[in-house]
């Protein structure tokens, strides 16, 4: 029924964003998709490298992923800055309506979100019904275990920075690619589905496909990575929030 009524309030997002950002506001890039690969490759690989050369210690998980977004950004940022006219401000750091792209993230987030949550727990109760067992996000067991100023740099990474970070990549970089070779809703489409490629464990999809699609509507009406960035620290800092606040809800949300 979440699930149901999420799909039905979407159309309801599509609209406010697009009164907020009326018009079709594309991008057009002048790399291809070699480029991509590499900037992938930096993205997964160095974090695999890195986990190979480093013991376990508090935050490593995070700081691995740091990392990759950092490695990936530098690698976007430096090609940009050499075949985009307006450098790497062209990953979504335009000047000027950042009003509307605030607004258009809240009111995208506020009405998204049931369907993000209604996917979560239909793909719960359709592995469960099926007699299989949920596995729960390490990540975030991992966070949660956490203590003291350990757990406030943690919150802060999954929080600020590495929404930011992935944000960049996908929506600044690889969006605006796709769509240019894909169409609108194609590229949308395809960036979703390498964002929920590269997130575990699998039950954890359909709610990540949902919730990068509002990610990538934000950014293909707003072109500012304010907005899908924002919404992006908003749901995670949601999530998290609650499961803070309330322990009882992580049988649920894990």
């Amino acid at each position: 029924m979440l699930f149901a009524g999420g799909l039905a309030l979407l159309p309801v997002a599509v609209l406010l964003v697009r009164r907020i950002f009326p018009g079709r506001n594309p991008f057009f890039l002048r790399y291809g998709f070699a480029k991509v690969v590499v900037g992938f490759a930096l993205y997964a690989g160095v974090p695999a490298l890195l986990s190979a050369l480093l013991p376990e210690f508090a935050l490593r998980a995070q700081l691995l992923s740091l990392a990759g977004g950092l490695a990936a950004f530098a690698f976007a940022a430096w090609i940009c800055a050499r075949m985009q006219p307006e450098g790497w401000r062209a990953l979504g750091f335009h000047s000027g309506s950042h009003g509307r792209a605030v607004g258009a993230a809240l009111l995208g987030l506020a009405f998204a979100a049931p369907a993000v949550l209604g996917a979560a727990e239909s793909t719960r109760g359709l592995v469960e019904a099926a007699g299989g067992t949920v596995e729960p996000q390490r990540a975030l067991v991992d966070l949660l275990a956490l203590e003291g100023g350990a757990l406030w740099v943690a919150l802060a990474l999954a929080i600020v920075v590495l929404p930011l970070c992935e944000e960049l990549f996908f929506r600044g970089f690889l969006q605006p690619l796709c769509t240019q070779n894909f169409g609108d809703r194609g590229g949308i489409v395809v960036v979703s589905v390498l964002f929920m490629a590269l997130h575990q464990p699998t039950s954890t999809w359909p709610a990540v496909f949902v919730l990068s699609m509002l990610l990538c509507g934000l950014m293909l009406r707003t072109q500012r990575i304010l907005a899908s960035w924002l919404a992006h620290a908003l749901w995670n800092g949601a999530v998290l929030g609650v499961l803070l606040a309330w322990p009882q809800t992580r049988e649920w949300l894990l």
